[in-house]
């Protein structure tokens, strides 16, 4: 073992020596702050995948772990097949599966209950590099989602790439706990966004 693995070589440490450390965390955002700021981008976080034939208790205990609400369906071809959400795997719909099918909660996978990808809404690119966050949370209102994709096209080919995504709930970490709070008291977003203007 000595002679395979030998002993790497060591310094003294410097009196002067720095240390290395995460960025700064991220500054608070208001409505007004760019959108860009509050986009999980794929570029620096890996999305969190599953198999379209993973059981949904399988596919909760992969949410559970990563400490997401949105998983990707990546189908065989390393096409995005759907999105599969806290609420698809814990909510209703695994419960009239069960039923309807007379099956057990854990035979029910997760392409019987994700989003198919032709039914997912997804802003562009192009769309969000000029708007604020609170142009976004009236984007997830308006959808009545937790989560939007953003997409980056491809002009020659036309060619969609799932670039990151957008989460409520990393928008009202960002903001502060007061400005959150007044913002779902408001009767609507847009009541709120029309008394900042």
């Amino acid at each position: 073992m000595k002679e395979q693995y030998p002993p790497r070589r060591l310094s003294r440490l410097s009196p002067q020596a720095g240390l290395r450390h995460p960025p700064q965390p991220p500054e608070l955002v208001h409505l007004d702050s760019p959108a860009l700021a509050v986009m999980t981008s794929f570029d620096r976080v890996w999305p969190v995948t599953v198999a379209p034939e993973m059981s949904i208790d399988a596919a909760l205990d992969r949410m559970k772990r990563a400490g997401v609400r949105l998983l990707l369906v990546i189908g065989p071809e390393g096409e995005i097949a759907g999105l599969v959400s806290a609420e698809d795997l814990m909510g209703e719909r695994p419960i009239r599966i069960s039923e309807e099918q007379r099956i057990p909660r854990a035979q029910i996978t997760v392409q019987q209950v994700m989003l198919p990808a032709g039914e997912v809404r997804v802003l562009d690119l192009r769309s969000v590099r000029d708007a604020q966050v609170g142009h976004i949370l009236a984007t997830l209102d308006a959808l009545g989602r937790q989560h939007v994709l953003v997409v980056e096209h491809d002009a020659p080919t036309g060619a969609q790439t799932v670039v990151g995504l957008f989460s409520r709930t990393h928008i009202a970490k960002r903001m502060l706990r007061e400005e959150w709070h007044s913002l779902r008291a408001a009767p609507s977003l847009a009541a709120m966004l029309r008394s900042t203007d």
